[in-house]
């Protein structure tokens, strides 16, 4: 895991697309495991997925810091450096972004892929996934939305946003704009999940869950 190697690429993208409309899809390593400080923030520098670096990027705070802020803002929690490591780095994009002065004409999708508490199965604690979605003037505050959403629906609700039409015909998912902007009525949408032998279905409040050898 090198934070330091990967947000150095995604600022390069910025850097070289920020004159013409761009997605950049900027999937980190962290705070998955290894979380051991020697294999995670405080593992060699110049070692990569890609290769032995000839030379450190030098685009975030220094990795020795991670401990010595944690400490200071009197944190508690596990992998606390790797997540601080990866504010780190959404914070040095937005920082691009603002230094090219289009951060407000920028919508960013935050989401991890699979719950927390009950990963590698389908139970919910392993499908729902936390999310964050922001814009400039955000959303309307105040709804509640029971639209469900699965990940395959994130391409055509960027699109859409985009400036795309006519996209639910060319699409396993559908696009949730019209939920995050509070005119969504409740969906009567069936979701399917599959992992190794188990199966489930959501149906409106009911979840079906069958593991079959």
């Amino acid at each position: 895991q090198n934070m330091d190697w990967i947000a150095a690429a995604g600022l390069d993208f910025i850097e070289k697309n920020h004159d013409n409309p761009f997605f950049l899809y900027f999937a980190t390593t962290i705070p998955h495991q290894p979380a051991q400080p020697d294999r995670s923030w405080n593992a060699d520098p110049f070692i990569t997925a890609g290769g032995y670096l000839k030379k450190t990027p030098e685009v975030l705070p220094a990795r020795h810091t991670l401990p010595e802020r944690i400490k200071k803002a009197g944190l508690e929690g596990n992998n606390k450096e790797l997540i601080l490591w990866l504010d780190d780095a959404i914070g040095a994009l937005l920082n691009k972004l603002k230094e090219h002065k289009i951060l407000d004409n920028t919508i960013i999708f935050f989401f991890n892929d699979h719950g927390q508490k009950a990963k590698g199965t389908l139970y919910q604690d392993g499908v729902l996934s936390p999310s964050i979605i922001w814009k400039k003037g955000g959303f309307k505050c105040g709804t509640t939305c029971h639209e469900k959403i699965q990940n395959i629906d994130f391409a055509p609700t960027i699109l859409e946003y985009a400036g795309f039409t006519d996209l639910n015909d060319k699409f396993d998912g559908k696009s949730f704009k019209s939920a995050l902007e509070g005119h969504s009525p409740n969906s009567d949408r069936t979701l399917f999940f599959e992992l190794g032998y188990a199966r489930a279905v959501i149906k409106g409040e009911y979840k079906y869950y069958a593991v079959r050898y």
